[in-house]
């Protein structure tokens, strides 16, 4: 026991380790599990309440249940309040947890609560309930409450989960992105304009992504897969349509395809399509044409004449012919090993310039600079710029002042 001691006494740090040890590791095995007193909230979602100026917030939250299954238990709980505080704070109530946002992934504003100021609302949830700022930013047409009930279904019993619905939309030139932190940067910049992905519900018959009942499995048996005596649960579609923000609110709906017009100049995708209707020539007789985007190179230049900036968009495209539908229904084979002739290449670069025009037409109707130009010709000449906004009558109105050109670059892979 004597060299124990002396042992001890001469390594100090163990003492310390054993003290550690006995101060706060015994406590810690008598402790409740972090998920006895948190909820873990995946989607949160903002209604306007019943009583005037009430907020009514959704929360789906995470039930952890040990089954041997491969499915993942989901529940949607709502509270209404007068303040988004005071709102979560009842959810807590409910469930009997704190309410703790760092794992949400989704964030759903309903259709009605966008046209009004709506950033307090992001800004509450992003600063002083530590939302994480990669989160996705959604609109819906129906309430917040009931597209959570169907994003339960969808996330409980399906391998696809919302959450991914929205991620993808990124990669794709016919869908747009949109998180806390892309938000907050362009309604605080200088354009003062944004979009979000509007996703809608809408009853099953309609083509998407079905959030089906829970099978017989599931339910213990009772009722059958159709969910019996229960009303049959919406699909959720992302069509790819999105609402322009401008000022911290919602100004107007777009649809998939002028949001490909826009991201087509804004060269913001990875992968996607161009389609030619009504296309002849020594092969083709009023074809259809669609043709994969491999590949995509937008450069930007800028130039002034007469003190007025022409915004030179160049681009690059890496195209494939993937698909070829004559006029009687009969389709092509092989058409992904054929090189593009010149007649395509000048419908494509036609369809294209089409595209270019819609989308700076959209930009000038609404006077919303999506395309960020202001920041570009800003870094790119300051000086010449801001004598350009000088010289305008009304500043904001800047995109109407502009020359925009584009030349383009079409090969085949």
């Amino acid at each position: 026991m004597k060299k124990v001691w002396d042992y001890l006494i001469k390594t100090p740090m163990l003492l310390v380790f054993i003290a550690i040890s006995v101060i706060f590791a015994f406590p810690a095995l008598g402790a409740s599990a972090e998920l006895d007193r948190y909820a873990i909230i995946t989607a949160i979602g903002v209604d306007k309440g019943e009583t005037e100026g009430n907020f009514d917030v959704s929360l789906l939250m995470f039930v952890p249940i040990a089954e041997q299954t491969f499915t993942e238990n989901y529940k949607v709980v709502s509270a209404e309040g007068r303040t988004l505080t005071e709102a979560i704070n009842l959810v807590g109530l409910h469930v009997g947890r704190k309410v703790g946002l760092s794992h949400v992934k989704t964030i759903v504003l309903n259709e009605e609560i966008i046209h009004e100021d709506v950033i307090n609302i992001l800004d509450f949830l992003g600063k002083r309930r530590t939302v994480a700022s990669s989160s996705k930013i959604i609109t819906t047409n129906a309430t917040a409450k009931e597209f959570l009930t169907s994003v339960e279904k969808l996330d409980t019993d399906s391998a696809i989960k919302v959450s991914e619905l929205v991620n993808y939309n990124h990669d794709y030139i016919y869908a747009y992105d949109s998180t806390i932190e892309l938000f907050f940067k362009r309604m605080f910049g200088p354009t003062q304009t944004a979009l979000v992905p509007y996703l809608k519900l809408e009853e099953p018959e309609n083509e998407g992504v079905a959030a089906v009942a829970a099978t017989d499995s599931q339910t213990g048996g009772q009722g059958d897969s159709q969910g019996q005596g229960q009303q049959a649960p919406k699909e959720i579609l992302n069509d790819g349509d999105a609402y322009l923000f401008k000022d911290n609110k919602a100004i107007v709906l777009l649809d998939s395809k002028q949001v490909e017009d826009i991201n087509m100049v804004c060269g913001v995708y990875k992968e996607g399509s161009i389609e030619i209707e009504n296309f002849t020539d020594g092969e083709y007789n009023d074809a259809k044409l669609s043709f994969e985007i491999f590949d995509n190179t937008v450069r930007n230049r800028i130039v002034y004449q007469n003190g007025r900036p022409i915004f030179c968009i160049d681009l690059t495209l890496v195209l494939n012919l993937a698909e070829a539908v004559n006029k009687d229904n009969t389709v092509k084979e092989n058409v992904e090993f054929k090189n593009l002739s010149d007649t395509m290449i000048q419908a494509i670069e036609k369809r294209v310039r089409e595209k270019f025009a819609n989308a700076i037409g959209i930009m000038r109707e609404n006077n919303a600079d999506i395309g960020n130009f202001y920041t570009l010709m800003y870094n790119s000449d300051r000086v010449k710029f801001m004598k350009f906004l000088e010289n305008l009558e009304n500043a904001d109105n800047y995109l109407n002042e502009m020359v925009f050109k584009m030349s383009l670059k079409v090969t085949s892979k």
